[in-house]
């Protein structure tokens, strides 16, 4: 079984949504400091950048790290796209009083902050991602370019069967953290990754693992099987900046992807960064976050609070 958790609560937050639904976040750093909203990988959850707290507060940034729906305490939404998640982006920011912000999606949160470029610019200062995933849907090659072998299953057995899927991650969860940690290690070969993973105790590298399936696998089965289909927008059409920072090393998700995707959005600046791999989310965070709280050359226009509300609430 599972460790119980030792992460301590007072960093996690719920909203309820224009639909009834509770969103989870986690308010990390400096309460009154410049926003950014992230949005986490696959198989994982608020809790992956929780090491940035102390950062985010000495450097006045606030940090909000958001579960999606059925993940962690989020609740479950039905029938939900990737295109739905700029919408509980925007509400959550109108709800806090945030007038725009930045985001940052790793890895599998990556297509979700493009999502918020497409759809939101007006209220983003800067965008990025980290390792970013390329669509699967159009590029098959995207799950065998995968370095991990839980991707490669995950992908075809979601659209196969949701089912099995969902019953494969239950007895995950089960699986004790030195076994996880272990099973990492056997796959990951970047050697600024494994350092990330052998300088952490089991425990705390899968905290976030386990919080994940915290209220079942669904959402998580969901979550693959949105990122497997098409996205519902066209890279081509996002004209906000978009940061693509990138492992040279990255074997999880290799840099062909971050290149494939820099070649189609529009004003995509690819930062590959030499010696690190995937977990370049722990190593450079904090140039990372630096670069996305600069004021942008051209502030973004005040959004009022009825710029902010977006006609598919109470949907």
């Amino acid at each position: 079984m599972p460790p119980v958790s030792r992460i301590p609560t007072e960093f996690d937050r719920r909203l309820r949504m224009p639909d009834g639904r509770w969103l989870a976040y986690a308010d990390y750093g400096d309460p009154t400091g410049r926003p950014v909203f992230s949005f986490h990988g696959g198989l994982s959850c608020r809790l992956e950048v929780r090491f940035a707290a102390a950062f985010c507060r000495g450097e006045g940034i606030r940090l909000i790290a958001i579960d999606r729906p059925g993940i962690g305490l989020s609740d479950y939404q039905s029938k939900r796209s990737i295109l739905d998640w700029p919408e509980d982006v925007a509400h959550l920011a109108l709800m806090l009083g945030i007038n725009h912000f930045a985001v940052l999606g790793w890895s599998a949160g990556g297509p979700y902050a493009l999502a918020c470029a497409h759809c939101i610019p007006q209220l983003l200062t800067n965008v990025g991602t980290i390792g970013c995933m390329a669509p699967v849907h159009g590029r098959p090659e995207t799950v065998r370019e995968s370095g991990l072998q839980v991707d490669r299953i995950l992908f075809p057995l979601v659209r196969q069967s949701p089912w099995i899927a969902a019953q494969f991650l239950r007895a995950t969860k089960h699986l004790s953290p030195a076994l996880l940690k272990r099973n990492l290690l056997r796959e990951v070969v970047c050697s600024a990754d494994r350092a990330v993973i052998e300088s952490l105790d089991g425990a705390e590298m899968f905290d976030f693992y386990y919080e994940a399936l915290r209220r079942g696998p669904w959402g998580t089965v969901q979550d693959y099987c949105l990122l497997g289909r098409a996205w519902g927008f066209p890279l081509q059409e996002i004209s906000k900046k978009i940061h693509l920072w990138q492992g040279e090393d990255d074997r999880i998700v290799p840099p062909c992807q971050a290149r494939w995707l820099a070649e189609r959005i529009p004003a995509a600046q690819l930062h590959l960064v030499p010696g690190q791999g995937h977990f370049l989310l722990r190593n450079s965070f904090g140039e990372i976050l630096t670069t996305l709280t600069e004021v942008p050359t051209q502030n973004p226009a005040y959004c009022t609070q009825s710029q902010l509300s977006l006609s598919g609430e109470g949907r």
